[in-house]
């Protein structure tokens, strides 16, 4: 038997002279202590319960009409007792006791985290995607840049927030044709870090097609090269795919990747709200490219600069041997996060060539034009020499075109959370 406590012996002594003295109110405050009770606001240590008097020694120092009884010698009450009764140290009441008092919470139900405050996988930790990264919306920084909370960025990829820049440049080195102008993006997206790589693109296509280098020469980490526009698109279909996103460009219809590819010339393109895998458009790629920076190069105005962050005809060629495509994010990233958007290989970006516009919002280039048809590709590669062009400065090919220097990199527009 447990020792009654001070506490306990007051409340039984003031109990007696409330049953007394107001029994009618005792029997109304039983009742609805009772069910504040059942709604689970009232609780009992574990280590005691309140049983009656018949069931233990009558000799005993406790009170005649409660006594506290130790859990562990339950054992000794006898079968017949009717249903003890258990009291909350702090309400002049009795309610049965029935009721679980030592329920345990729910046990965690494991499901895929996500950006919402909760530890979703049960893991002890909330908002902690395995390899990705959960943005509160304050981050100065890589990987999220300032992205909106609750958006989730996932390794090799950064977030490009929505904001508007001067897109362009009158010092670019072709003139008019970099024309500055206002360009708004409204809505954040991610871009790969870096450029696709050749075994990146295996495992999508199963095939090398790249010149630099390839299965043989060991440059899995190389980006891939030698693949023309519609195979560049026909690899964000194919990431889409595999992660059951929809498809930013119906009615592609490629068939064998490689030299013999053939793709379907009339692409549809669903815009730049297609929640799939896609390429970035041209004001897209300029404006991380910058990555709030206004100056000739994001690392600076100078080309010696460079260097440290890009491969070019003057630092590409490992030990004096030729110049080739190196392996990606081995120099500096821009404050996004992003490498290798100065030199390595040059990259397709979704729009066809044309003038640009004034003022734009989310702009995706010019109309098709009628004859001899150019998708832009942007930046410099391996094996240009000096001067080297800005990051405003734009080149068109042929979307047929394959060329040993041109390769891409991946965006994805981030739906709201």
């Amino acid at each position: 038997m447990g020792t009654r406590c001070p506490w306990e012996r007051g409340l039984v002594e003031e109990r007696r002279l409330i049953f007394q003295r107001q029994a009618s109110a005792w029997r109304m405050w039983s009742v609805l202590v009772g069910l504040l009770f059942l709604l689970g606001c009232l609780r009992l240590p574990d280590h005691a319960v309140m049983v009656p008097d018949a069931a233990v020694d009558s000799s005993s120092a406790v009170a005649p009409d409660v006594v506290v009884v130790d859990r562990d010698a339950m054992d000794s009450v006898e079968a017949d007792v009717s249903p003890p009764l258990i009291v909350d140290a702090g309400v002049d009441s009795f309610v049965p006791s029935a009721v679980d008092v030592g329920s345990e919470p729910p046990a965690c139900v494991p499901s895929t985290e996500v950006c919402d405050g909760l530890d979703n996988d049960c893991d002890g930790l909330a908002d902690n995607p395995a390899g990705a990264a959960c943005c509160r919306g304050d981050e100065g920084g890589p990987p999220c840049n300032g992205c909106p909370m609750g958006h989730t960025v996932s390794d090799g990829w950064a977030c490009a927030p929505a904001g508007a820049f001067l897109m362009g440049d009158p010092t670019a080195g072709n003139g008019a044709e970099a024309r500055p102008h206002q360009v708004t993006i409204t809505r954040p997206f991610v871009l790969m870090t870096s450029e696709v790589t050749q075994a990146q693109w295996a495992e999508v296509f199963d095939n090398w097609p790249s010149q630099n280098s390839g299965r043989d020469e060991a440059c899995p980490e190389c980006p891939v090269e030698s693949i023309n526009w519609f195979e560049a698109v026909a690899y964000c279909n194919a990431l889409s795919a595999l992660e059951g996103l929809p498809e930013c460009y119906p009615r592609l219809n490629c068939q064998a990747p490689g030299e013999d590819m053939a793709c379907n010339s009339e692409v549809d393109f669903v815009g730049v709200e297609c929640p799939g895998y896609r390429l970035p458009t041209e004001a897209e790629w300029e404006y991380a490219t910058r990555a709030g920076t206004m100056t000739r190069f994001w690392s600076g105005d100078r080309p010696a600069e460079l260097d440290g962050v890009g491969w070019h005809g003057g630092n590409s060629a490992p030990d004096g041997d030729a110049q080739q495509t190196r392996p990606v994010g081995q120099l500096d990233a821009n404050p996004w996060g992003l490498f290798d958007v100065h030199g390595n290989v040059r990259e397709w970006v979704y729009d066809w060539y044309g003038p640009y516009g004034d003022e734009e919002v989310d702009p995706i280039g010019a109309p098709a034009p009628p004859a001899e048809p150019k998708r832009i590709r942007r930046d410099f590669a391996y094996g240009t020499d000096a001067p080297l062009p800005g990051v405003a400065v734009r080149g068109w090919q042929s979307p047929a075109t394959r060329k040993h220097n041109i390769g891409f990199r991946v965006a994805r527009t981030l739906s709201p959370p």
